[in-house]
């Protein structure tokens, strides 16, 4: 077990192709909240998760989170292309990334990035002199 965790610790896949990076979402109040995760290619691209408590949904926490890394993820590695792979009935998991700007990814990269049939691929690609939505 101490080596499994010694692992996830260097925060890299065992080649050195991938980051992984994990965030905890911690309220003023200190609440733990959730979390944001990602894992960062060697081509600049992204994978994003989250998780969210439901008593904290709709309230920009989620989007919030997701926002502050992303551009953390743009800063320190320098991402530019960001993927999310979620279940196509999760609709409020679409609509947060959908206020981030992401948008349905093509058949063919779809194709690439989905395990599961029912899963959907969204995508945001954010250039170097774009910034992220800031809708709310």
């Amino acid at each position: 077990m101490t080596t499994r965790f010694e692992r996830l610790e260097r925060r890299t896949s065992p080649d050195g192709s991938e980051h992984w990076l994990n965030w905890v979402i911690r309220l003023e109040s200190g609440a733990l909240a959730g979390y944001v995760q990602a894992t960062v290619n060697a081509d600049r691209t992204a994978y994003v998760a989250y998780e969210l408590s439901s008593r904290y949904w709709r309230q920009g926490i989620g989007s919030n989170a997701v926002r502050a890394m992303m551009q953390e993820l743009r800063d320190s590695y320098g991402v530019c292309t960001f993927l999310a792979v979620l279940k196509t009935r999760n609709f409020r998991s679409l609509g947060l990334l959908q206020k981030l700007g992401f948008e349905p990814a093509s058949e063919a990269l779809a194709a690439q990035h989905r395990d599961e049939s029912d899963e959907s691929v969204m995508v945001l690609a954010w250039p170097v002199n774009a910034s992220v939505h800031h809708a709310r």
